[in-house]
């Protein structure tokens, strides 16, 4: 079945100068339905996309939110964050709303509390229709690129695990925050010491966040991890699995999540940033950028072009060098890779200006403040 949206909106309200207010509305995604046969329901999604999503040909990685009713707001919140300040790269998050959480969520009954959650047990079902019905209609109707991250908190982030213990191929990054671990005698716990039992070519990143002042959670979570820890995958000629566990002082089991998120997905993408740029351009020009972004590529497994920052930084040392006519390259480079960009219009208008060229530079400034308009 085909997706069905609406607007997902966030009402603002500013004043006019009278004290009234405009109406005017700030959208952050949209709300979106799919049926599954599997779980024989419509299934609403929570879909946010980046704010050039429209107006470019990029294609993104993909965020798998699980209670996306309690979680959407201020996940995509510190998304654009650490994307305006480039640490990591835009993402288009799908946050899957809850009709019944206890029977989607966990994988197993739990004889202890069978009355109650009666419900529980229904997680396999839940796990095929994120990968026989959820993600190919999510890869059909987005530009989207082959790299997707799980994100789960408490029985979602027992979800997470189990996805990881069974369909380890699926996502290639999970962020389990504060998960239910001692659900069903700790059942995954212990699955997780027979995971490198029989070979798995997987490249997979768990970044695990528990609520350091719940002791019994944190040895939990520590239990999991040393139990995938036991065979270092590193060791193997195949990709392997990496876990981080970060115990977080401060927090209760309700508000780890924004930390969580905010810390998670910085370590996913820990060198998205070029280190040493100014280094990196004087030895080898906007060819040492790009070699840099190959790399990168090679990493997470699909094309990652250099970013405008990247571009627009290399362009600004290449002047301050004074190597004139390669910032000029980089320059014109910077408004052909990026044609609805105020800021690369108006870096490449700073750049003339600052080689002497004005009417160069404010033809750029007029085509700037035109795009922004």
């Amino acid at each position: 079945m085909p997706l069905c949206s609406t607007l997902l909106l966030l009402c603002v309200f500013p004043q006019q100068s009278n004290g009234q207010h405009t109406g005017e509305a700030v959208t952050i995604g949209q709300v979106e339905t799919i049926h599954s046969d599997i779980l024989r329901e419509d299934r609403d999604l929570l879909i946010y996309t980046p704010p050039d999503y429209a107006t470019s040909a990029i294609r993104y990685p993909v965020g798998y939110l699980i209670d996306a009713d309690d979680h959407f707001h201020y996940t995509t919140g510190a998304i654009r964050l650490l994307v305006d300040n480039n640490l990591i790269p835009p993402l288009i998050v799908v946050g899957i709303r809850n009709t019944d959480r206890v029977r989607d969520l966990l994988p197993y009954g739990d004889k202890n509390m069978q009355k109650s959650m009666p419900t529980s047990g229904g997680g396999e079902n839940f796990l095929r229709f994120m990968k026989e019905e959820l993600m190919p209609q999510i890869d059909k109707r987005y530009r989207n690129q082959p790299y997707r991250i799980l994100i789960g908190h408490s029985f979602g982030g027992v979800m997470a695990v189990y996805s990881f213990l069974y369909e380890p191929a699926l996502f290639q990054a999970s962020l389990v925050i504060d998960p239910s671990l001692f659900w069903n005698d700790e059942a995954l716990v212990k699955q997780a010491a027979a995971y490198f039992e029989t070979p798995k070519p997987v490249n997979h990143f768990m970044y695990l966040t528990v609520n350091n002042a719940d002791s019994y959670s944190v040895a939990a979570c520590w239990s999991l991890a040393h139990n995938l820890w036991r065979n270092d995958p590193s060791e193997s000629e195949t990709p392997g699995v990496g876990v981080e566990v970060h115990p977080i002082d401060g927090v209760t089991h309700g508000t780890i999540l924004f930390r969580s998120v905010y810390d998670g997905l910085q370590a996913f993408f820990q060198d998205w940033q070029i280190p040493n740029m100014g280094q990196i351009v004087e030895e080898g020009g906007i060819s040492g950028v790009d070699r840099f972004y190959e790399t990168l590529s090679k990493k997470y497994g699909f094309t990652i072009p250099a970013s405008e920052l990247s571009v627009s930084r290399a362009g600004s040392i290449l002047l301050a060098l004074k190597r004139n006519p390669e910032a000029v390259v980089v320059f014109e480079r910077l408004v052909q890779s990026f044609p609805e960009s105020v800021d690369a219009l108006n870096a490449v208008g700073d750049g003339y200006q600052r080689l002497g060229n004005l009417e160069q530079a404010k033809s750029y400034y007029e085509r700037a403040v035109a795009k922004a308009e």
